[in-house]
């Protein structure tokens, strides 16, 4: 009589590896979307620090004109990415106020109020709408 070579897994092991795995997904996943969101809010409040940084320059080598818009075309970026917005400049020649108001998909910052708005609260509303019509998109 041949005796049988039991090599393999039996279906309690492997229902127990899925379980485990399944424990481990329901852990990390908050966690790393989480990690994304924070990334990605960073990530606008750098590109608007550029932009500002950017208007700045541009304004220097110009003569003065209150509430001249800058959109981030006429600043040499991109217009096919992700991000929407413009910086207007107010004040004074000699003291020059700037507003940044800048949106993507999911946020929008604004560096007037210093916020960075979430807009998947439902209590903020729209405010890639509200950028484009700050800064005269639409």
């Amino acid at each position: 009589m041949k005796k049988m070579n039991n090599k393999g897994f039996t279906l309690i092991e492997l229902l127990a590896v899925i379980i485990v795995l399944g424990v481990v997904m329901v852990i990390s996943v908050p966690n790393v979307m989480n990690t994304m969101n924070t990334a990605k809010k960073k990530s606008l409040k750098i590109y608007g620090e550029r932009i500002l940084t950017l208007a700045q320059e541009q304004y220097a080598s110009e003569t003065f004109q209150e509430g001249k818009v800058y959109t981030l075309s006429d600043l040499g970026l991109s217009t096919t990415g992700e991000y929407t917005g413009c910086v207007i400049m107010n004040g004074t020649s000699t003291a020059p106020k700037y507003s940044v108001y800048l949106s993507d998909d999911s946020y929008c910052y604004n560096n007037v109020s210093g916020d960075l708005i979430d807009t998947a609260e439902p209590a903020e509303g729209d405010c890639t709408a509200e950028v484009k019509n700050a800064c005269h998109l639409n």
